[in-house]
């Protein structure tokens, strides 16, 4: 006997493949974001100048004026606090706390090395406190340097 009905056969239905999206990350909004923050780091940051004393120096009337030589030793020392060590201009340290004669005396002594006979200039704010002026010239009296100065401003006429 045959069925009037056939059996049911599968069809191949075609479904619309769909494409495979491409995934990406779009990096233009990034970089304008850093080129944003770099702008105003630079915009908002301020530079300071560590290794300098502020100083006033007295007033003296006809001092000659003399150029640092490469055998210049310049201690500066802060009105408020701190000691300031250089040669022929060149920071060498900077302290902003008082420190004692010995301290300084061993700064001295390394800032001297291969320097023969080396000038150590003394520049003192004028409102230093004496005390503070008297233990950098103990610490050059005690690393045996002879040759010293102070340094000063001529007054205004």
């Amino acid at each position: 006997m045959v069925s009037r009905f056939a059996a049911p056969t599968l069809a191949h239905m075609k479904f619309a493949s769909s494409k495979a999206e491409e995934v990406s990350i779009n990096l233009t909004p990034l970089i304008d974001v850093v080129f944003l923050l770099l702008i105003f780091f630079m915009v908002s940051t301020t530079f300071t100048r560590e290794a300098q004393l502020e100083i006033r120096l007295p007033e003296t009337e006809n001092t000659p004026q003399k150029q640092l030589q490469p055998s210049t030793i310049t201690i500066t020392i802060g009105a408020a606090a701190g000691y300031s060590v250089s040669v022929a201009g060149s920071a060498v340290t900077t302290a902003r706390a008082a420190v004692d004669a010995v301290t300084l005396t061993e700064v001295l002594q390394l800032a001297a090395q291969g320097i023969k006979q080396p000038l150590v200039v003394i520049r003192a704010d004028a409102k230093t406190p004496h005390e503070r002026v008297m233990t950098a010239l103990e610490a050059v009296r005690h690393g045996g340097f002879s040759r010293i100065a102070f340094a000063t401003r001529v007054a205004p006429e």
